[in-house]
């Protein structure tokens, strides 16, 4: 396995840019051992992670050019939560006092909801698929992955966010996993099984990336 060279950065400032009559604050984290320059909007705002000595003016371009397309993206992509209003299952709830609940209460109230789903789902797919094993179903508060099929630990873990999407793009996920108990890596078999048992499985995908929960 190829090792990951880590990138210690050694300043941070803090730039101002105005696109469009509006004002953006970027964070600049610079890094002598960057090769490229990359910007990404995280839950605290724009983050450019850079080289100190690429010239400033093609950064600025490059930041100026970027943002748009980065603002774009985020508003193809609907909330699953508005205040009271919650997508369940691709379907958008009205659940009052949903807002004013702790973080902490929302979590379990999702997690409740979502946890029988995928359990008895899971174990519709296990015997669908052949799966000669009974796997532990979790859900975690992971919003980096849609699920992980932990074999060797018989387990395997889905995201919470899962709760927003119709059935079937989830039931989509809980085959890709199940196919991870024959295949572990994403190669041709791999997709081979996964295609046999969700024939419509890139468009499953394509709802989960642009967070399409109908």
């Amino acid at each position: 396995m190829r090792k990951r060279r880590f990138q210690a950065v050694t300043d941070i400032e803090e730039r101002n840019f105005e696109i469009n009559n509006e004002r953006f604050a970027v964070e600049f984290r610079y890094s002598q051992r960057r090769r490229s320059t990359s910007l990404k909007l995280g839950k605290n705002g724009f983050v450019c992670n850079t080289n100190p000595r690429f010239p400033k003016d093609e950064i600025d371009a490059f930041i100026v050019k970027s943002i748009p397309k980065l603002l774009a993206k985020t508003l193809e992509k609907p909330a699953p939560i508005i205040q009271d209003d919650v997508y369940i299952f691709g379907e958008k709830q009205h659940i009052e006092g949903f807002s004013s609940m702790s973080k902490q209460k929302q979590n379990k109230y999702l997690r409740d909801i979502l946890l029988p789903y995928v359990t008895e789902a899971t174990s519709y797919y296990e015997k669908l698929m052949g799966v000669d094993f009974h796997y532990s179903v979790k859900v975690s508060e992971a919003h980096t992955v849609y699920g992980v099929n932990h074999r060797s630990k018989g387990t395997i873990m889905f995201s919470m966010s899962l709760v927003h999407y119709n059935k079937h793009t989830i039931d989509s996920v809980i085959a890709h996993e199940l196919t991870h108990h024959f295949v572990l890596g994403h190669g041709q078999k791999f997709y081979k099984i996964l295609l046999k048992v969700v024939p419509d499985y890139w468009d499953s995908r394509k709802k989960l990336i642009r967070n399409i929960y109908d």
